[in-house]
């Protein structure tokens, strides 16, 4: 492991480079970031988002849901955000839930957005309310419609569940199917709970920089094995071949790193 000095609020963070075998085909390395305290991170993840949203039209950003990103949206209103600066946003996934359910994603994140300054045609709206099929259709369509006009997406953020997913991508075969499904978007059964919708790892190589936020030891195990084998659970098949990747973790997450 090669130390690197950290970019942002040195006295509370430390990064460092994890380099995997050469033959490794999912990721070469990866970036860990690990801050003292949650709302540390909040404000540095603040901090590069309010950089990121301020790049133009012409460009993306993916946000993710947790309550450590929306932390970081709430915290964006405290910055003089220009409106006609801002970066078109989408969401990573979402659940198929009315917008006013506490578990809609739109549902928290979108009024952050607005009270930040985002226009409202910036925000790319997963239409749930028409079933999770057509839902997912529409916004395949629109990301299409992005790629295909050569919107950079400039960063992306992540989860990582403590059964290994990320966005609603929750085993090894739902990363498969996206694969095969030549999409960007893809509609996703849960044997309980709500349809999802979720982006697929077609659109995740097309991020510059994918950032996976981690917080709570009850995270710590699974980040340890994300670290040590990603191969191993459906967030690392999702990044697979992706070169720049970053964790982002307090230090309860990363408390056992060190055997990782």
């Amino acid at each position: 492991m090669q130390a690197l000095p950290s970019d942002s609020h040195p006295l509370h963070s430390r990064s460092r480079l994890v380099r995997k075998p050469q033959n490794d085909e999912y990721m070469s390395s990866m970036k860990l970031q690990i801050w003292d305290r949650p709302e540390l991170m909040s404000a540095a993840l603040a901090d590069r988002l309010q950089a990121a949203l301020q790049t133009g039209p012409e460009s993306a950003v993916m946000l993710a849901g947790g309550s450590t990103p929306i932390d970081a949206y709430a915290r964006l209103s405290r910055f003089a955000l220009e409106p006609q600066r801002f970066a078109r946003v989408f969401l990573s996934d979402e659940r198929c839930v009315a917008l006013d359910s506490p578990e809609s994603n739109q549902g928290r994140i979108r009024p952050l957005l607005d009270a930040a300054g985002m226009p409202r045609d910036r925000f790319l709206s997963i239409p749930v309310g028409e079933g999770p099929m057509r839902a997912a259709e529409e916004f395949d369509r629109v990301l299409t419609q992005w790629v295909r006009a050569h919107v950079r997406i400039h960063l992306g953020l992540l989860g990582l569940g403590a059964d290994g997913h990320t966005a609603s991508l929750f085993s090894a075969a739902d990363v498969a199917n996206a694969r095969t499904s030549g999409r960007f978007a893809i509609a996703i059964a849960r044997p309980s709970g709500p349809w999802r919708v979720s982006v697929t790892p077609q659109l995740l190589a097309r991020v510059e920089e994918l950032v996976f936020v981690v917080t709570g030891e009850s995270k710590a195990e699974i980040l340890a094995k994300f670290v040590r084998d990603p191969e191993s659970l459906p967030a690392g098949l999702a990044t697979r071949g992706h070169s720049g990747v970053s964790v982002w973790a307090d230090r309860a997450a990363a408390s056992r790193l060190n055997s990782a």
